[in-house]
């Protein structure tokens, strides 16, 4: 015999054969039971003027802050001489494109040409593979001036 309306919540009786209680946890409903209670009580008080609460009072609370700006000043020295640097880079690097409908084969910028130009070890040991023979084709590379000639037309380069 269990009295009491949580004991009769949380108890379940088996009147289908057995007759055995089961128990489950009370926990949960005790803790939402106590928050009611909690919430319904701070209503109350915050609404009873007799007794000099301050939930009318104004409040005011002193805040010193600050903003982090990002400000960008432009130098115009600086700025003349970016640009300066800018446009002769430019004219750099067209002036390596110079006269390059002159060398007699069409070619690309591609990483395999570049490094093809370079001499690079690798590349070169391929086409000695490939049986290219240099006697036949010249060889489109850069290099100092006092080691190679200028493109001529009607030459093949490889």
């Amino acid at each position: 015999m269990f009295t009491g309306s949580l004991a009769n919540q949380v108890v379940k009786i088996d009147n289908m054969g057995t007759g055995q209680a089961t128990v489950q946890d009370p926990m949960d409903q005790m803790l939402d039971a106590l928050r009611e209670i909690t919430f319904r009580t701070a209503v109350h008080a915050g609404k009873d003027t007799s007794t000099h609460n301050v939930t009318n009072a104004v409040q005011s609370v002193e805040y010193r802050g600050y903003q982090l700006q990002s400000i960008y000043i432009t130098d115009p020295k600086y700025m003349v001489a970016a640009a300066i640097l800018s446009v002769l880079s430019i004219i750099a690097v067209d002036a390596t494109f110079y006269r390059w409908w002159e060398l007699g084969r069409p070619f690309s910028m591609g990483p395999l040409e570049l490094a093809s130009a370079f001499e690079a070890p690798l590349l070169r040991a391929a086409s000695e593979d490939a049986g290219l023979d240099d006697n036949v084709h010249r060889r489109l590379v850069l290099g100092l001036a006092t080691d190679v000639q200028r493109p001529r037309k009607d030459t093949m380069y490889i």
